[in-house]
Order: C-alpha cells, then structure tokens, then sequence
C-alpha cells in the first residue's frame, strides 16, 4: 500500500521528467524492412513476436538482425525445421494496444505468440491494477481465441535503465515497479494451461548496451530454448488451419496484384525455379474467386484456368509445401484435364505465397510432363523463391495493422 502511495506521488514527476527529457531509444535506429524474418527450410514453425523494447529492434536496420532474426535461427537450430516469425511492434506498445492489433490478426496460422510488453507501464509508474486488468485482458482473447495448438509466452520486463536515464530515484522506483508487474504478470500466467512466463532477461548497465545485434543475440540465447521446448512437446502441426476465403479474397484485392497497371513482376522467379529444377515449366499464380490467375509462367501456357482444376487451390490450403509425385496415379488428379490433356502434367510442387496479413493467396510451383521426386533440399529452395514473391508483395502496402496512437 505504501508503495502504491509513493508511486502516485511521484508519477506527476515520471511525466514531467519524460515530457522535458528525450529517452536513448528516440536517436536509435530502427528497421526499415519488412516485419519479418524466417530461415531456410520445411515445415516451418510460425512464431508471432509482438510488444515493445526488443521486439523493435532498437540499434538494427533489419529485422534479421533484430530479434525475430536471431530468434528464428535459434528455433531452427533446436528444431531443425525452418522458422517464420512475424513482428508487430510500437516502441509504445502497450497490453491494451497489443490486443487491438491481434484482433487483426488470425491466430491460427501460428504455434507460437510471444509478448514483450510492460515497459512502459514500469517506467510509468502506472498502476499495478491497470496492469493486471490489460495483461488478463490481452491473455483472455488469447486463450479464448487461438487454437488448443497455440503457445503463448509473456516476456518479463527487464530493468527499466535501458529505456530512460532516469535520476537515480525514479530508476530505483521504476526498477521496483517492473519486478512487482513481473510477479504478477507471472501469476496471472499460472492461471492459463498454454500461457508461460519466460522470467530470464539480459540485463544492461545503461542504455547504450541495449542496442545492437549482439543484445539481441543474448535474448534469442535466453527466450529461444524456453519456447523451443513447449513447442517441441506440444508438436506444430504440418497441415495449416483453414483460413477463412472472405479474408483471403479480401487481401488479393488490396494486394491489386491482379489488376492491368500492377508493377509487381515475379517472371525472373518462374524462369530462376524452372531452371534451378529443370522441369517443363513453372509458374506464380494467384487464386481468385473461382478461377487461378498466371501471374508469371515459364514454359508453360498462360491461359488462366477454373480453380476446381487448379493444383494451386490445393497448395494455398496448407502451410508450406504441396507435393504431387505422380498425378496420373493420384486420385486427385488422374482425371484432370490437365492430366489427361496438354500439357499432360506428371509432377508438381507448390509452396504458398502469403499476403503481408499471412493470408495464403497464390503460389509459386514447378511442373514437369514426367514423374518425379522432390527432396527436403528442394523444397527449401522453392520455400525460399516464395519468400522472395511475398516480400515483393509487402513492399507494395502497408504489411501490417495499424496501431492506435501511432
């Protein structure tokens, strides 16, 4: 309770302090590229980071040197499989922020949410009560809405001298108050069967050892094992959750990547896979509506196709690869046209292409008139073409939610 009385005394100072005094973190570079990193590989495990701090990337110009970067090399390197993590982050993030933007999102197409909100809250002073209520409140939704497969982590707070050079009372105040929120915010965690709190943090003398690839080098080293294991007990699911095809149509259409004056070109990617497998052909492709649109093609015809008979429509129902050895001997296929017509197609591989929003919309694959096989180096490789098409895409719209207040 005392404490409680000192801190709101002394927040009316927190405030004039910051309102007079520019934190570190306001001269530091920050990302400029799209909010995402991934390693190479199959079967990615797909990792939401979202929050404040060291989700940014303070100190970095790219998110692969960042935390999700350095994150997601750490997962492959405990899992071997590939890892996708997507960053929605504000420098101001706070919980009841960080709600706002999941309901944007669709947490099913992850096995994994990691939060690191708090900071500001601590270095605040603001009420441990508020706190309580928007952490329950952004956990709630969580819990409530992601699928059983889900794991949730809750990052603590580290020590608030990383965020402001505050005099030394305000520091000792803040530093208090961000160990008090940790504990409850641990507390509140118990009370979830999906949600953990991940307590280890890198600490830092001052603010100038919080920027910098090597800090987040340390986080991924703490954080990484810990998500690592849940997820490795619970399994990640290598058939994705059905997406809902309104949302999925709705981000085609402001992707515009279908209309006449697009300037977003994906020809070098078709003759690059093409050649790279040496099959008959290979193709981008988008699916909308009822048909499948060729958006580049390399050795095969153009034309556009109905969706009931597009190998495409089966690869956007999954999360990564789509393989057909031999069509002709899969009930499937053995009686599509293509199959049995020209170009008398044998063999495909597909690996989805997604919208910044992590809507599946299209494909890129590669086809071949003889059956064949494809190995896990293969696969990589057409993983990787993918990436290169959706990264294309996000340079075009803004890639994620737009928070309120920024």
């Amino acid at each position: 309770m005392l404490r409680n009385i000192l801190n709101a005394v002394v927040r009316p100072m927190v405030r004039l302090w910051l309102a007079f005094t520019a934190p570190p973190w306001k001269s530091w570079p920050i990302p400029v590229d799209n909010p995402r990193a991934y390693t190479a590989g199959v079967d990615p495990v797909r990792v939401l980071l979202l929050g404040s701090g060291a989700a940014v990337g303070f100190g970095v110009l790219s998110h692969d040197l960042g935390l999700p970067g350095h994150l997601a090399r750490k997962l492959t390197s405990l899992s071997g499989r590939a890892t996708d993590v997507d960053v929605v982050a504000d420098p101001a993030m706070t919980a009841s922020m960080g709600l706002t933007a999941l309901e944007a999102l669709d947490l099913g197409r992850y096995d994994a949410i990691v939060l690191m909100l708090g900071g500001r809250a601590a270095h605040r002073l603001e009420p441990t009560s508020k706190w309580r209520r928007e952490l329950r409140g952004l956990l709630d939704y969580i819990d409530r809405t992601a699928p059983d497969g889900v794991s949730t982590f809750v990052v603590g707070i580290p020590l608030v001298k990383v965020i402001a050079d505050y005099p030394r009372l305000l520091l000792a105040l803040a530093t208090g108050q961000a160990t008090r929120l940790n504990r409850h915010s641990q507390l509140i965690c118990d009370a979830y069967s999906r949600i953990y709190f991940l307590p280890a943090l890198p600490q830092y003398l001052n603010a100038s050892g919080y920027g910098g690839a090597i800090t987040y080098l340390d986080w991924s080293d703490l954080i990484g094992p810990q998500i690592g294991a849940v997820v490795s007990e619970r399994g990640v699911p290598t058939i994705a959750r059905p997406s809902n095809e309104l949302k999925r149509q709705l981000a085609l259409d402001k992707l515009g990547i279908l209309d006449p004056d697009s300037v977003i070109r994906f020809d070098d990617l078709a003759e690059l896979a093409r050649n790279f497998f040496g099959t008959t052909g290979a193709a981008v492709t988008f699916i909308d509506h009822d048909r499948q649109v060729f958006k580049a093609v390399s050795g095969l015809d153009p034309s556009d196709i109905p969706r009931a008979a597009a190998f495409c429509d089966f690869t956007i129902r999954r999360a990564g690869l789509f393989v057909v050895p031999d069509a002709a001997a899969d009930v499937r296929f053995e009686g599509n046209p293509a199959v049995i017509g020209p170009p008398h197609l044998r063999f495909y591989a597909g690996y989805p292409i997604e919208a910044p929003d992590g809507q599946r919309v299209g494909a890129l694959c590669v086809l071949d008139t003889k059956p064949r096989e494809f190995t896990s180096s293969d696969a990589s490789l057409l993983r990787d073409l993918a990436k290169i098409a959706e990264t294309r895409l996000a340079n075009q719209i803004d890639p994620l939610p737009v928070l309120p207040g920024v």
